[in-house]
């Protein structure tokens, strides 16, 4: 049986905070030797004084040939630092990782760039680093410089680059000069949207040449397209380990529990003039609910809080239904059905969009909340929060749709009419 590609064992990084470590020469170690051996309780109390934080512990997974392996977690979960262990970039503070390949890295913008080089000097530089030889490299010299989209620069050090140029040449070496296995980063997110989907596109063709990635993001979609496993990582430890779509709705329902109040939150775009204090759903029976019900009637309500007393008139408000791999569901808003709603004269007051039907198939969707103001956006909250749509019986039949038919559920009504044709088929055949 085959070795896996990647074989984690044990990990862990552990940080020493509010302390600066000095480079160690031989004489430290030496020292340190002897103390261990003649006062070890007291060196002891000493450590355990220490205040330390473990960014990653207790990690192991393997990765076999050809499979893409995800990373997914919330911000400080330990992905970049598991990372940067696999690349040697850090020492482990305890357990083993073994790679059994050439490994080709985009952890960081730049990373592995020289910045007094120029971009073509970096190109070998790179591929030097990988341990090809001039001539394999110049023969995929062409294809990284066309992909990057940088030869009018190629004889510019890259110090001038910018980000995003820096971003577009370390990804064209990567995937171009083909290592046994690729580490990425989040990093695709700094490049265009055009960029971005041509990489994704290179890394699925990467994946299916059979070469090994390990792929960090919070793009949900590229993480479901991409990946054979998922990895969910809070707090530097395993969550669990499976399926993308699983592994996915895991790390959203997580996400939601531990979310901030909306009124806490800033990263919020506006005047903040109007602002969103709350959103939730209302069920049938106009009570606020968990969840709202396919087929069902609801309420989709928002909580607003005017913090300009002297601004006023006409309110806009839109709640915006998104899969959670980025895909638009729904919008809710005043603005289609041209109900000029004029500002409240109380400071504190509740929207509420009122549906017979909800057409919409079970699931969860995040949810963007925009308020405009007199023609103004007033506030704007990126995934505000989710909501769940149970299953219910949208055709009135007792057959119930599943995840699998569709997200949006359309009435419908089947008949039998006679065939009306002149005889054959309608529509032009087109046959080698």
């Amino acid at each position: 049986m085959a070795l896996p590609m990647i074989e984690v064992r044990e990990i862990g990084k552990e940080y020493r905070i509010g302390q600066f470590v000095r480079y160690r020469a031989l004489r430290d170690t030496i020292t340190d030797g002897v103390k261990r051996l003649l006062h070890p309780a007291s060196l002891l109390r000493q450590e355990k004084d220490t205040n330390s934080f473990w960014a990653l512990r207790n990690i192991s997974f393997d990765v076999n040939e050809g499979e893409v392996l995800g990373i997914i977690g919330h911000n400080g979960a330990g992905k970049s630092t598991l990372l940067k262990l696999l690349t040697r970039i850090m020492a482990p503070t305890e357990g083993s990782a073994i790679l059994r390949g050439r490994v080709g890295s985009l952890l960081e913008v730049g990373t592995g760039f020289h910045p007094e080089l120029t971009g073509r000097e970096n190109v070998y530089l790179n591929g030097a680093i990988l341990g090809l030889t001039k001539s394999e490299i110049t023969a995929k010299f062409d294809e990284i410089v066309e992909f990057s989209g940088v030869g009018k620069f190629l004889e510019t050090p890259v110090k001038r680059y910018s980000s995003g140029m820096q971003m577009r040449l370390a990804f064209a070496v990567a995937a171009f000069l083909e290592p046994e296995i690729m580490l990425v980063d989040e990093v695709l997110s700094v490049g265009d949207t055009a960029f971005r989907k041509k990489s994704l596109k290179k890394m699925q063709g990467v994946a299916n040449n059979g070469r090994t990635v390990i792929f960090v993001s919070h793009n949900m979609a590229a993480i479901r397209n991409l990946c054979d496993r998922v990895i969910l990582l809070e707090k530097g430890k395993v969550l669990r380990i499976g399926k993308p779509d699983e592994i996915i709705n895991d790390y959203v329902n997580a996400g939601q529990e531990e979310a901030e109040p909306l009124s806490k939150r800033e990263d919020r775009k506006g005047n903040q003039k109007l602002c969103v204090r709350d959103f939730g759903v209302l069920n049938s029976s106009r009570e606020i609910s968990q969840a709202l019900i396919s087929g069902e009637a609801g309420a989709i309500f928002v909580d607003l809080e005017r913090l300009d007393l002297v601004a006023s008139g006409p309110i806009r408000v839109s709640v915006i239904l998104d899969t959670l791999f980025g895909q638009r569901v729904a919008s809710f808003s005043t603005e289609w059905t041209m109900q000029d709603i004029m500002d409240s004269v109380t400071p504190k007051f509740r929207m509420v969009c009122n549906f017979d039907r909800l057409g919409v198939n079970t699931g969860h969707y995040t949810v963007t909340v925009n308020v405009m103001l007199n023609g103004e956006n007033s506030d704007w909250i990126m995934n505000a929060g989710t909501i769940f749509v149970e299953q219910g019986d949208f055709f009135e039949s007792g057959v119930a749709p599943g995840p699998q038919d569709g997200l949006i559920l359309h009435q419908q009504n089947w008949s039998v009419e006679p065939f009306k044709g002149g005889g054959g088929c309608p529509f032009e055949l087109h046959t080698r």
